[in-house]
């Protein structure tokens, strides 16, 4: 069975036979329809944190690149997309604290602008610490 590119350029046979995602099961329409709610995600994110463009291009980049890696069966699409927001406000210098990512992907993820939830929020700020650290999301 052919694998995957070790390079960051992959061919379109790979993402339609060979990702992750698709040894573990998932269709090409469910991987395409987790990867934009993952996208959907990021933007939502990003607006509430108005993010340039710039930077959510890069956070949708890291995104897609994670799950040509990683199965969606093994990490949920809007953890990988708020820690690719993370990162990519990291690579682009778009300076934003980790609490104020952590509170913009609480208040996305449970589509409630007033959430004052804390406990939320420290649960998205160690997802996004412990997600960081992943082989793949690092770039």
């Amino acid at each position: 069975m052919e694998t995957t590119s070790t390079n960051w350029v992959f061919k379109k046979h790979e993402y339609e036979k060979y990702t992750p995602s698709r040894r573990d099961g998932i269709s090409i329409g469910e991987e395409n329809y987790k990867r934009a709610k993952g996208v959907k995600f990021i933007l939502e994110v990003s607006y509430d944190l108005k993010l340039p463009q710039q930077t959510i291009a890069t956070a949708a980049n890291f995104l897609h690149r994670f799950y040509m890696r990683k199965s969606l069966n093994e990490f949920h699409h809007y953890d990988i997309g708020g820690t690719c927001v993370f990162l990519a406000c990291k690579s682009e210098e778009t300076t934003r604290k980790m609490g104020e990512v952590a509170v913009a992907c609480a208040k996305t993820a449970r589509k409630d602008k007033n959430l004052k939830d804390e406990k939320e929020f420290e649960k998205w700020h160690h997802t996004i610490t412990k997600r960081e650290r992943q082989p793949c999301v690092s770039i």
